[in-house]
């Protein structure tokens, strides 16, 4: 189980970078237009920050988390369990199409890892503790879970629902460079590049 669990987690931490990446491969960057190019420049740095700091807080749960599961202490599943549900919770966006059921499928079963990993360690940490000290646990990890599991099924269901919607028609679409500047050409360079 501590093989799977391992694994289930790192998939689900995998997942979160290829959600976010994905959210601004598939719906495009954050531009502002001529006007506020800088600006949205900015407001993408601190979305990446942000990210990386939520990253970093998944991942400073996990490591320490995996350890102690492999020598079996009880606070490995106490340190895995949250951040599998923060893992899970960044499933709330929703990078998605209409009639993208490829991608919305690799999505979904990127999300499931950490949600499987989840009960299998919340199976073991009530089966393990009985008595005042896991019931605590249980108490404190489920309402932990309330909010973040309802934020990744809302995510995973408009994932599924885009996908299951059909695409509109394709039309003719003209691009216009209207040379904005620099920072607009290098955050969509930047872009194309990640993710082309």
């Amino acid at each position: 189980m501590r093989i799977l669990v391992t694994v289930l987690t790192g998939i689900g931490m995998i997942g979160v970078g290829v959600d976010f990446l994905a959210f601004f491969a598939i719906l495009g960057p954050l531009t502002g237009g001529c006007a506020m190019a800088g600006v949205a420049a900015i407001l993408m740095g601190l979305i990446v920050l942000v990210v990386l700091g939520y990253f970093g807080l998944i991942a400073g749960l996990a490591i320490p988390g995996l350890i102690l599961c492999w020598r079996q202490s009880k606070w490995g599943p106490r340190l895995l369990i949250p951040a599998n549900l923060l893992s899970m919770a960044f499933f709330y966006w929703s990078p998605v199409r209409p009639g993208q059921v490829a991608w919305a499928s690799v999505l979904v079963l990127l999300a499931i890892a950490p949600a499987v990993a989840t009960v299998l360690l919340f199976w073991a940490l009530v089966t393990r503790g009985p008595g005042p000290v896991g019931i605590a646990d249980a108490l404190v990890l489920g309402l932990m879970a309330l909010p973040l599991a309802s934020g990744y099924a809302y995510g995973v269901g408009a994932d599924v629902s885009a996908a299951l919607t059909p695409a509109a028609a394709p039309q003719a679409v003209v691009h216009v460079d209207v040379g904005c500047g620099g920072s607009a050409s290098l955050l969509t360079g930047v872009l194309k590049v990640i993710a082309p």
